[in-house]
């Protein structure tokens, strides 16, 4: 199983449950062991490869758990230091954004739409973007996918089209983005190949973020 180009808006830790599994950053990669996790700090990507040969069915299993505030590393696990193999860092705006389209994929996400929600002009947006070196129409388009692979590996959402125009621009979408089709990443999210847990409000919390964007002092000048 290879899953390519994930980049989640929030921090999550990467749990081996059994097998192995290999975690490829734009510097580094990281290999983990059953029992071992590492944490992923929001938007940094990476690519993850278990060591199954099938795409679908095999016996490695991974666990993604979502970071609550606070919370320590690896819970019951052994910890990998994330600083072995990612040190980017996250833009405030950029993720502000990125948090709010996960939250609420279908809305009408633009230019206009994101400056309106931030109390900005559309120009002060685009300079704050390009200052940042962030692109708002692949960010949107990121950020919906992102998305869509939640709900997929979850084993659900397969006909909902998370703010794409068709169901066919998603998929084609889907797998330029991860390298394998929706209804190969709806089988694994079925097998239980890739799991996930979180705060108890689950997605839902991230949908405050859209809310509030308005108020946020980091996004001053």
């Amino acid at each position: 199983m290879q899953l390519n180009n994930i980049r989640l808006p929030f921090d999550v830790d990467i749990q081996c449950r059994s097998g192995a599994c290999w975690l490829r950053g734009a510097r580094r990669s990281i290999s983990l062991r059953a029992g071992e996790s590492v944490r992923v700090r929001a938007f940094r990507c990476f690519d993850m490869e278990t060591l199954s040969p099938g795409r679908v069915m095999g016996s490695d299993v991974v666990h993604l758990a979502i970071a609550a505030t606070g919370e320590t590393e690896g819970v019951g696990f052994s910890h990998r230091p994330s600083t072995a193999w990612t040190d980017e860092v996250a833009r405030p705006l950029t993720l502000q954004i990125s948090k709010a389209v996960f939250a609420t994929p279908d809305a009408p996400w633009s230019r206009a739409y994101a400056a309106a929600m931030l109390d900005l002009s559309p120009r002060e947006l685009s300079a704050r973007m390009l200052k940042e070196g962030g692109a708002l129409t692949d960010l949107i388009c990121e950020q919906r996918l992102m998305r869509v692979f939640f709900e997929l590996s979850h084993a659900r959402g397969k006909r909902a089209k998370h703010g794409f125009a068709s169901r066919e621009r998603r998929d084609t979408a889907f797998f330029d983005r991860f390298g394998v089709c929706v209804e190969q990443l709806a089988m694994i999210g079925h097998t239980g190949r890739v799991s996930w847990s979180g705060p108890p409000s689950g997605v839902n919390a991230f949908r405050l973020i859209a809310r509030e964007t308005k108020s946020v002092s980091c996004l001053a000048p």
